[in-house]
């Protein structure tokens, strides 16, 4: 009994100590950053920006946003000014700032992905929800354009653009998702008000797709290309009707 009791005593004050010491070397961690605070105030100025992520968008034009002025210290730096600066590049869907010891912010960015274009009053990239970010550059056109939105349409019914994109981005998910088209095979998703969707295949296909009913017509398509009909000719599928698909050849070079 009494060796166990003195072995317990051991084992505490060996703990205490423990506490002690670690108790101690936060305290001196603390001391040094506050002297080295109050000595040399220069030692906590933040000297690097550094972004992550970002491809689109440059480091000089997001080091310009981030809007961190010479003589801020890491202390004292607004990281969410920052990320509200560099989230109005056009490019720049989220961003997340942090410090990075002892003179840096670091900056995380997730960049928007074009997902398709929009031809409205000019040509725009959209994402995968539909949303016109930012004005489409002459060299990278490889997605499907969507159409019908033009700027007589913007004038009339400010609202029905984005609509527009929004349900044409839904459609071309849908039809990858079925795997029934890849999107890089479409050239072009046009907007009727009359007569629905009209997707445009490379080979000279083009499908049309009725307002109402989507499922309906999805699952015809794929009854149709189920059945081994790959039409190669340049003709108009249209899955509208309700009860069979009507199939119409066109003009190879339609004007």
């Amino acid at each position: 009994m009494i060796a166990s009791f003195n072995i317990s005593q051991l084992f505490g004050r060996i703990s205490a100590r423990s506490r002690r010491m670690s108790a101690l070397g936060v305290l001196g961690v603390a001391a040094l950053v506050f002297s080295m605070g109050a000595i040399r105030p220069d030692q906590m100025l933040v000297e690097h920006v550094v972004f992550e992520g970002n491809s689109r968008a440059s480091d000089t034009a997001l080091r310009h946003l981030a809007d961190l002025r010479n003589g801020t210290t890491i202390w004292g730096a607004d990281l969410q000014g920052v990320e509200r600066g560099v989230q109005r590049h056009p490019w720049v869907q989220y961003s997340e700032a942090r410090r990075e010891w002892p003179n840096t912010v670091v900056v995380e960015v997730a960049e928007y992905r074009p997902y398709a274009t929009l031809l409205s009053d000019r040509l725009m990239y959209v994402n995968e929800n539909g949303y016109a970010f930012h004005q489409a550059k002459s060299d990278d056109l490889s997605y499907p354009v969507i159409t019908g939105a033009g700027a007589t349409v913007g004038k009339l019914h400010p609202h029905l653009a984005p609509s527009i994109a929004r349900e044409a981005v839904a459609l071309l998910i849908q039809l990858e998702d079925r795997n029934l088209m890849r999107r890089q095979d479409i050239s072009e998703v046009s907007f009727n008000k009359d007569l629905g969707w009209t997707v445009f295949v490379e080979d000279g296909v083009r499908i049309r797709f009725a307002l109402e009913n989507l499922p309906r017509q999805f699952a015809r398509l794929h009854d149709i290309l189920s059945d081994g009909v790959h039409p190669t000719d340049s003709v108009l599928v249209d899955l509208g009707p309700e009860k069979v698909a009507i199939v119409t050849p066109l003009k190879r070079n339609p004007q």
